[in-house]
Protein backbone atom coordinates (compact mmCIF):
# COMPACT_ATOMS: atom_id res chain seq x y z
CA UNK A 1 0.00 0.00 0.00
CA UNK A 2 2.74 2.45 0.91
CA UNK A 3 4.64 1.77 -2.33
CA UNK A 4 1.59 2.49 -4.45
CA UNK A 5 0.81 5.70 -2.57
CA UNK A 6 4.34 7.08 -2.86
CA UNK A 7 4.79 6.12 -6.48
CA UNK A 8 1.40 7.65 -7.26
CA UNK A 9 2.69 10.92 -5.84
CA UNK A 10 6.23 10.93 -7.20
CA UNK A 11 5.81 9.55 -10.66
CA UNK A 12 5.17 11.54 -12.72
CA UNK A 13 3.93 14.63 -10.87
CA UNK A 14 6.92 15.37 -8.64
CA UNK A 15 9.27 14.94 -11.60
CA UNK A 16 7.10 17.30 -13.64
CA UNK A 17 7.19 19.89 -10.85
CA UNK A 18 10.96 19.46 -10.56
CA UNK A 19 11.17 20.29 -14.26
CA UNK A 20 9.07 23.43 -13.74
CA UNK A 21 11.40 24.53 -10.93
CA UNK A 22 14.50 23.77 -13.00
CA UNK A 23 13.08 25.61 -16.02
CA UNK A 24 13.52 28.91 -14.19
CA UNK A 25 17.23 28.09 -14.32
CA UNK A 26 16.98 27.12 -18.01
CA UNK A 27 15.48 30.50 -18.92
CA UNK A 28 18.79 32.19 -18.22
CA UNK A 29 21.08 29.37 -19.36
CA UNK A 30 19.90 26.78 -21.89
CA UNK A 31 17.41 29.08 -23.65
CA UNK A 32 19.92 31.66 -24.92
CA UNK A 33 22.47 28.93 -25.74
CA UNK A 34 19.93 26.94 -27.76
CA UNK A 35 18.79 30.10 -29.56
CA UNK A 36 22.37 30.83 -30.61
CA UNK A 37 23.01 27.36 -32.04
CA UNK A 38 19.59 26.80 -33.63
CA UNK A 39 19.78 30.16 -35.37
CA UNK A 40 23.12 29.28 -36.91
CA UNK A 41 26.00 31.46 -37.99
CA UNK A 42 23.75 33.89 -39.82
CA UNK A 43 21.79 34.64 -36.66
CA UNK A 44 18.53 34.37 -38.59
CA UNK A 45 15.17 34.48 -36.83
CA UNK A 46 14.25 31.17 -35.24
CA UNK A 47 11.10 29.50 -36.54
CA UNK A 48 8.61 27.85 -34.20
CA UNK A 49 8.89 24.56 -36.09
CA UNK A 50 12.65 24.54 -35.45
CA UNK A 51 12.03 24.95 -31.72
CA UNK A 52 9.48 22.12 -31.79
CA UNK A 53 12.01 19.83 -33.46
CA UNK A 54 14.59 20.81 -30.86
CA UNK A 55 12.20 20.19 -27.94
CA UNK A 56 11.16 16.81 -29.37
CA UNK A 57 14.77 15.67 -29.71
CA UNK A 58 15.56 16.95 -26.23
CA UNK A 59 12.72 14.96 -24.64
CA UNK A 60 13.77 11.83 -26.52
CA UNK A 61 17.35 12.24 -25.28
CA UNK A 62 16.17 12.79 -21.70
CA UNK A 63 13.95 9.69 -21.85
CA UNK A 64 16.69 7.44 -23.22
CA UNK A 65 19.25 8.64 -20.67
CA UNK A 66 16.64 8.34 -17.91
CA UNK A 67 16.04 4.72 -18.87
CA UNK A 68 19.79 4.05 -18.80
CA UNK A 69 20.11 5.78 -15.43
CA UNK A 70 17.24 3.73 -14.03
CA UNK A 71 18.77 0.52 -15.36
CA UNK A 72 22.14 1.38 -13.84
CA UNK A 73 20.57 2.49 -10.57
CA UNK A 74 18.53 -0.70 -10.31
CA UNK A 75 21.75 -2.62 -9.77
CA UNK A 76 22.75 -0.22 -7.00
CA UNK A 77 19.33 -0.38 -5.36
CA UNK A 78 19.44 -4.19 -5.42
CA UNK A 79 23.00 -4.27 -4.10
CA UNK A 80 22.18 -2.00 -1.16
CA UNK A 81 18.99 -3.90 -0.38
CA UNK A 82 16.99 -0.67 -0.61
CA UNK A 83 13.51 -0.09 -1.94
CA UNK A 84 12.74 2.49 -4.67
CA UNK A 85 9.57 3.47 -2.82
CA UNK A 86 11.76 4.67 0.06
CA UNK A 87 14.76 5.96 -1.93
CA UNK A 88 12.76 7.98 -4.47
CA UNK A 89 11.17 10.42 -2.01
CA UNK A 90 14.55 11.00 -0.36
CA UNK A 91 16.23 11.55 -3.72
CA UNK A 92 13.60 14.08 -4.79
CA UNK A 93 13.73 15.89 -1.46
CA UNK A 94 17.52 16.16 -1.84
CA UNK A 95 17.01 17.49 -5.38
CA UNK A 96 14.78 20.30 -4.15
CA UNK A 97 17.03 21.00 -1.16
CA UNK A 98 19.98 21.42 -3.52
CA UNK A 99 17.96 24.04 -5.39
CA UNK A 100 16.96 25.80 -2.15
CA UNK A 101 20.57 26.11 -0.96
CA UNK A 102 22.03 26.85 -4.39
CA UNK A 103 24.04 23.66 -4.78
CA UNK A 104 22.52 22.66 -8.13
CA UNK A 105 25.23 24.42 -10.16
CA UNK A 106 28.22 22.68 -8.56
CA UNK A 107 28.23 19.81 -11.07
CA UNK A 108 28.48 22.12 -14.08
CA UNK A 109 32.01 23.16 -13.04
CA UNK A 110 33.49 19.71 -13.74
CA UNK A 111 36.14 20.38 -16.46
CA UNK A 112 35.66 17.06 -18.29
CA UNK A 113 31.92 17.64 -18.69
CA UNK A 114 32.47 21.16 -19.99
CA UNK A 115 35.03 19.94 -22.54
CA UNK A 116 32.65 17.31 -23.91
CA UNK A 117 29.75 19.77 -24.11
CA UNK A 118 31.84 22.38 -25.94
CA UNK A 119 32.95 19.83 -28.52
CA UNK A 120 29.36 18.63 -29.06
CA UNK A 121 28.04 22.19 -29.43
CA UNK A 122 30.70 23.05 -32.02
CA UNK A 123 29.69 20.01 -34.04
CA UNK A 124 26.01 21.01 -33.87
CA UNK A 125 26.89 24.51 -35.01
CA UNK A 126 28.43 23.11 -38.21
CA UNK A 127 25.13 21.49 -39.27
CA UNK A 128 22.28 23.08 -41.18
CA UNK A 129 18.48 23.38 -40.93
CA UNK A 130 16.43 20.89 -38.96
CA UNK A 131 19.43 18.58 -38.70
CA UNK A 132 21.02 21.21 -36.47
CA UNK A 133 17.84 21.41 -34.37
CA UNK A 134 17.74 17.63 -33.93
CA UNK A 135 21.43 17.43 -33.08
CA UNK A 136 21.13 20.31 -30.63
CA UNK A 137 18.20 18.60 -28.91
CA UNK A 138 20.03 15.30 -28.63
CA UNK A 139 23.15 17.06 -27.35
CA UNK A 140 21.37 19.21 -24.74
CA UNK A 141 21.93 16.65 -21.92
CA UNK A 142 25.66 17.26 -22.43
CA UNK A 143 25.33 20.95 -21.50
CA UNK A 144 26.74 21.83 -18.05
CA UNK A 145 23.38 21.86 -16.25
CA UNK A 146 23.37 21.14 -12.52
CA UNK A 147 19.58 20.55 -12.16
CA UNK A 148 19.66 18.06 -15.04
CA UNK A 149 22.51 16.11 -13.47
CA UNK A 150 20.55 16.00 -10.22
CA UNK A 151 17.56 14.66 -12.16
CA UNK A 152 19.75 11.89 -13.58
CA UNK A 153 20.72 10.95 -10.04
CA UNK A 154 17.05 10.84 -9.01
CA UNK A 155 16.34 8.57 -11.99
CA UNK A 156 19.08 6.22 -10.76
CA UNK A 157 17.09 5.79 -7.54
CA UNK A 158 13.92 4.86 -9.46
CA UNK A 159 14.85 1.17 -9.45
CA UNK A 160 14.04 0.34 -13.09
CA UNK A 161 14.59 1.56 -16.62
CA UNK A 162 10.86 2.20 -17.06
CA UNK A 163 10.59 4.42 -13.99
CA UNK A 164 13.83 6.17 -14.91
CA UNK A 165 12.50 6.93 -18.39
CA UNK A 166 9.25 8.30 -16.93
CA UNK A 167 11.16 10.43 -14.44
CA UNK A 168 13.38 12.13 -17.02
CA UNK A 169 10.61 12.49 -19.61
CA UNK A 170 8.37 14.24 -17.10
CA UNK A 171 11.26 16.35 -15.84
CA UNK A 172 11.98 17.46 -19.39
CA UNK A 173 8.30 18.06 -20.07
CA UNK A 174 8.15 20.36 -17.05
CA UNK A 175 10.92 22.50 -18.51
CA UNK A 176 9.27 22.92 -21.92
CA UNK A 177 6.86 25.85 -21.31
CA UNK A 178 9.37 28.29 -19.78
CA UNK A 179 12.22 27.21 -22.05
CA UNK A 180 10.04 27.42 -25.17
CA UNK A 181 8.81 30.88 -24.17
CA UNK A 182 12.35 32.06 -23.45
CA UNK A 183 13.52 30.86 -26.86
CA UNK A 184 10.77 32.81 -28.59
CA UNK A 185 11.57 36.03 -26.76
CA UNK A 186 14.00 35.42 -23.93
CA UNK A 187 15.42 38.96 -23.88
CA UNK A 188 12.02 40.43 -22.96
CA UNK A 189 11.39 37.71 -20.38
CA UNK A 190 14.71 38.30 -18.64
CA UNK A 191 14.24 42.06 -18.63
CA UNK A 192 10.83 41.76 -17.02
CA UNK A 193 11.73 39.19 -14.36
CA UNK A 194 15.47 39.45 -13.87
CA UNK A 195 17.86 36.71 -12.70
CA UNK A 196 17.46 37.60 -9.01
CA UNK A 197 13.66 37.31 -9.04
CA UNK A 198 13.80 34.08 -11.03
CA UNK A 199 16.25 32.62 -8.50
CA UNK A 200 13.99 33.62 -5.60
CA UNK A 201 10.96 32.09 -7.29
CA UNK A 202 12.88 28.90 -8.04
CA UNK A 203 14.01 28.52 -4.43
CA UNK A 204 10.53 29.28 -3.09
CA UNK A 205 8.92 26.61 -5.28
CA UNK A 206 11.63 24.12 -4.30
CA UNK A 207 11.08 24.81 -0.59
CA UNK A 208 7.34 24.28 -1.06
CA UNK A 209 8.03 20.94 -2.77
CA UNK A 210 10.26 19.83 0.11
CA UNK A 211 7.52 20.54 2.65
CA UNK A 212 4.85 18.74 0.60
CA UNK A 213 7.02 15.70 -0.11
CA UNK A 214 8.20 15.40 3.47
CA UNK A 215 4.65 15.69 4.82
CA UNK A 216 3.33 13.11 2.40
CA UNK A 217 6.14 10.65 3.18
CA UNK A 218 5.47 11.02 6.90
CA UNK A 219 1.76 10.38 6.35
CA UNK A 220 2.48 7.27 4.29
CA UNK A 221 5.01 5.96 6.79
CA UNK A 222 2.54 6.50 9.61
CA UNK A 223 -0.15 4.71 7.64
CA UNK A 224 2.22 1.83 6.98
CA UNK A 225 3.11 1.52 10.66
CA UNK A 226 -0.57 1.46 11.64
CA UNK A 227 -1.29 -1.17 9.01
CA UNK A 228 1.58 -3.34 10.22
CA UNK A 229 0.35 -3.10 13.81
CA UNK A 230 -3.15 -4.12 12.72
CA UNK A 231 -1.67 -7.10 10.93
CA UNK A 232 0.35 -8.03 14.00
CA UNK A 233 -2.76 -7.87 16.21
CA UNK A 234 -4.65 -9.99 13.70
CA UNK A 235 -2.01 -12.73 13.76
CA UNK A 236 -1.90 -12.66 17.57
CA UNK A 237 -5.67 -13.12 17.71
CA UNK A 238 -5.43 -16.04 15.28
CA UNK A 239 -2.74 -17.59 17.42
Amino acid sequence: MIEGNIYGLLNPFAALFAGVVASLHCVGMCGPIACTFIGGKSGKKIRTVDLLVYQFARLVAYSVLGALAGLFGAQFVTWTGGFPSLLMPLALIMFFLAVVFGFEDLAKNIPALRAVSHKAMRHCFSLQGKTRCLAMGFATPLLPCGPLYLAFWVACMSGSYGQGMVMLFCFGLGTVPALFASQLGWNLLLKQAGPAKLAQLRKGLAAFAVVVLFARVMIDLDFASVSSMDGLCFWKEQG
